[in-house]
């Protein structure tokens, strides 16, 4: 066998190893990237509606009702004095951050529009939010 040829299969196997070992880095690589995509984070949300002239108590603990019962609110609790006829609605949510853009999340206009079907006057509202896993 001539030398060229005993030269060319040793590089022929030498490229082979280097593909293998090539192929098997970039799976790692692919699976290390998918781990990352499966870790679930949510964020948790305060809204705080100042709601005025509240002439009756009655509607407002409704709303309250009803507000807990919009997807995502974990929370709803109502401040509320009858010497001013003002209220503060307090309300909690917590959704899983969005993977895309297509995904719908929780809207502060479920709320508002919650608080106006009982006849109440929303004046503004407060966001904060806080990140957690």
């Amino acid at each position: 066998m001539p030398k060229n040829a005993i030269f060319l299969q040793a590089q022929i196997k030498k490229m082979k190893k280097l593909l293998t070992l090539f192929l098997f880095t970039l799976s790692l690589c692919g699976y290390a990237q998918a781990g990352k995509n499966d870790v679930l984070t949510y964020t948790t949300t305060y809204y705080s509606f100042k709601i005025e002239d509240v002439s009756d108590q009655n509607k407002l603990n409704e709303c309250t009702e009803a507000v807990k019962q919009i997807n995502s609110v974990t929370e709803a609790k109502v401040k509320y004095k009858p010497e001013l006829k003002i209220a503060e609605l307090i309300v909690v949510v917590t959704e899983k951050n969005k993977s895309s853009e297509g995904e719908e999340g929780f809207s502060p206009l479920d709320i508002k529009k919650t608080i106006l079907r009982f006849g109440l006057n929303p004046a503004g509202f407060i966001i904060q939010n806080e990140q957690t896993k």
